[in-house]
């Protein structure tokens, strides 16, 4: 194999608007990549290696739309931020190709308010909904393709689309006393795909010994879905 003509590209732009207490801003970027694995000569290869040497072109590209804020609401401080991306893979031969094709959006939302100057209360919200199309028409497994196309490289044609949710959210009190600072609260979360939903409960302390010494711990649960 010999690759040549990759091209790549990518764009970036950002928009800010500041009014009162609100700030919010919006961007968009993405980036992509192409290139092509192709024999060197083909002309000089004969018909069965030029049926196991066929031209390759693999694609990539992503798009994120994102949008951020800040605001004073009150006595509460707010910050959140949504996003949408589409990601797709893409790998073609003559007569053989995968396609992999994602959405998803992302949110999060948190809160904050300092009620005393010994506790502050802080609470948040996280969201992602995800769709996955994978497709594969191919007619043997391009194991020389593994890295590349892995997909292609098993040689199983593949027509599904898989959708998922996954949400949480968490509350924490955070006490500050003297030298002492204690941080309590739990987060629930939700993942559609294992049908399941996890509480972790969790304590963070820290105490500090003038500016040059500190010790510090936590006990709690901590769970993550998989990818």
């Amino acid at each position: 194999w010999y690759t040549i003509w990759p091209t790549f590209w990518d764009y970036f732009s950002r928009a800010d608007r500041t009014q009162g207490d609100h700030r919010l801003s919006i961007s968009a970027f993405g980036a992509g990549d192409r290139y092509g694995r192709y024999v060197l000569q083909p002309e000089n290869l004969g018909p069965l290696e030029r049926e196991a040497n066929p031209p390759f072109v693999f694609d990539r590209a992503f798009h994120i739309v994102s949008a951020r804020h800040n605001s004073l609401l009150g006595d509460w401080e707010a910050k959140g931020n949504l996003a949408l991306v589409q990601d797709r893979w893409k790998a073609s031969l003559p007569n053989d190709s995968q396609d992999r094709l994602e959405h998803y959006i992302w949110l999060r939302q948190d809160l904050s308010k300092e009620p005393t100057d010994w506790l502050e209360l802080v609470a948040g919200l996280l969201a992602k909904g995800q769709r996955v199309q994978r497709t594969v028409e191919t007619s043997q497994a391009w194991v020389e393709l593994t890295e590349d196309a892995p997909l292609l490289a098993r040689g199983v044609d593949v027509d599904e689309t898989l959708q998922r949710v996954v949400a949480g959210a968490y509350v924490e009190p955070r006490f500050r006393f003297g030298a002492w600072r204690v941080q309590t609260g739990a987060r629930l979360g939700y993942d559609s795909l294992l049908q399941a939903g996890v509480v972790d409960p969790r304590v963070t302390w820290r105490w500090t010994w003038g500016e040059n010494f500190g010790i510090r711990g936590a006990v709690g649960r901590y769970s993550q879905s998989p990818e």
